[in-house]
């Protein structure tokens, strides 16, 4: 497995943070309890994938094991046709 940074041949960027809040179903929007998250993330910018191709992931929630491999799949792009 390679590395984002080292396929693109690009520094690795900062980590951001990014904190939200969402409510997991009406019952907790009634209640006005929603769910706190808290997220770390890299923004590789001005990076294109460009078609078909299987990739694989890595994340590391808090509250789940370590870490955990999630595969993410890049489709081919859909054509598009303008109505005039």
């Amino acid at each position: 497995m390679q590395e984002v940074s080292s396929f693109y041949d690009r520094e690795d960027p900062q980590v951001e943070s990014y904190n939200f809040t969402y409510y997991e179903d009406l019952f907790q929007k009634a209640n006005d309890s929603a769910t706190l998250v808290n997220v770390l993330a890299k923004s590789y910018r001005h990076v294109t994938l460009c078609g078909r191709s299987s990739l694989a992931l890595w994340s590391s929630p808090l509250t789940c094991p370590p870490v955990q491999l999630q595969p993410w799949r890049v489709r081919a792009q859909a054509s598009v046709q303008r109505r005039e």
